[in-house]
């Protein structure tokens, strides 16, 4: 071979190895990129995968909060409202997309029942004690609309994965038919007692059902009582059976009857007071009435016709005990006849010492009265 064809195939010969490692980088590249877009196609299965169970998290959190019975209310590190659950709608009287960023304080509004002073918002004692909290006793939820609840519940922080709070959840549920559960329980036992009432204030005398029970037993029988909250109250009454006909019964003889006179009605009820008017005046006697013994003693100095004191033992302001020691100091001869919810037992003695004219339960049998206010006026 020449000289000049050696230094032609020299360049090219040269060639060779850059074609080679320019094919060894190339296949190199394309196995890194395939590799790449293989782990890049597995990292987004495994992050659709991943935001797909997240989001079934979520819902079933969401199907179970919305599906409890109680109250729940979610709340953002601020104290904001985040979530909360039909319950909790139905008991505060917020919607959610209404409630969502009002501070809880403002949707879930709480008072002391006794009180009347607010209650401090749940989530300053989550934050403070970091752990569950439950609420105190005698709270009452204030709704959207003023209607007020008994409630209790119970708070707890929600923590993020580096187990700072970031936020807090509250359930709560409604006392009311709890309570009024307790409530019966502790009504039935007195519900046939003289002047056992639950209403309010001149509204009941707590006489009909104790009169009821008076009847009776007056005539050998039973009666009773059961409640159920929500349902209702049902009485049961026995008698006992007549095997034959019974004979003709003898007439009571009329209740002594009064000529007129009149006769001091003491008794801070205005309805017994009121009823008892009625008796008397039935009775065939002229009336006065008052609320207390110092009431009753500026009518006593008014009226010189008043012939008898009927008084209640029990009064604010002046009783009858100590109205009947003021007859007696001031040398009036009336005689004083007191009503009394319980037995004087022992106490009798002592006003009998102040001139006490007699005295009877409450309610008293209108024939019982009668005679004793006759005997009463008959002894003056």
């Amino acid at each position: 071979m020449s000289l000049s064809s050696a230094r032609t195939a020299s360049p090219r010969t040269t060639l060779w190895p850059l074609i080679a490692l320019f094919g060894i980088v190339s296949l190199a590249l394309a196995i890194a990129g395939y590799w790449y877009l293989y782990r890049q196609r597995h990292l987004y299965v495994r992050l659709f995968r991943a935001e797909q169970a997240r989001r079934q998290a979520q819902e079933e959190i969401r199907t179970t909060l919305y599906s409890i019975g109680d109250g729940v209310i979610a709340t953002d590190a601020a104290g904001g409202v985040a979530r909360m659950n039909p319950a909790a709608e139905a008991l505060t009287g917020w919607r959610e997309a209404d409630a969502k960023g009002q501070p809880l304080a403002q949707v879930f509004s709480l008072v002391n029942e006794e009180t009347r002073m607010g209650v401090e918002s749940p989530l300053h004692r989550v934050l403070q004690v970091g752990a569950v909290v439950g609420m105190a006793n005698h709270i009452l939820l204030i709704a959207r609309d003023g209607t007020e609840r008994p409630v209790a519940d119970s708070s707890a922080p929600i923590r993020d994965a580096s187990s700072a709070i970031a936020g807090m959840v509250v359930v709560f549920r409604d006392q009311t038919e709890d309570r009024a559960a307790r409530t019966a329980s502790a009504i039935l036992p007195r519900i046939f007692e003289p002047f056992f009432t639950t209403k309010g204030p001149g509204r009941g005398s707590g006489l009909g059902l104790a009169q009821v029970h008076g009847i009776v037993k007056q005539h050998g029988g039973e009666i009773g009582v059961s409640s159920e909250v929500g349902v209702g109250t049902a009485f049961a009454i026995y008698l006992p059976a007549v095997a034959a006909a019974a004979e003709p019964a003898v007439a009571p003889a009329e209740p002594s009857a009064g000529a007129g006179q009149t006769i001091l009605i003491v008794e801070d009820d205005p309805i017994l007071r009121e009823a008892l008017t009625d008796i008397v005046e039935l009775l065939g006697y002229r009336t006065l009435s008052a609320a207390h013994g110092r009431q009753a003693l500026t009518l006593l100095d008014q009226h010189a016709e008043i012939g008898l004191i009927l008084s209640d033992l029990v009064m604010p302001e002046m009783g009858g005990r100590a109205l009947l020691q003021k007859v007696k100091d001031r040398g009036l001869t009336t005689p004083v006849v007191i009503l009394s919810g319980h037995p004087l037992d022992d106490e009798l003695a002592r006003l009998q010492a102040l001139g006490l004219a007699g005295w009877l339960l409450k309610p008293p049998a209108m024939e019982e009265l009668a005679a004793l206010l006759a005997q009463a006026l008959g002894g003056m």
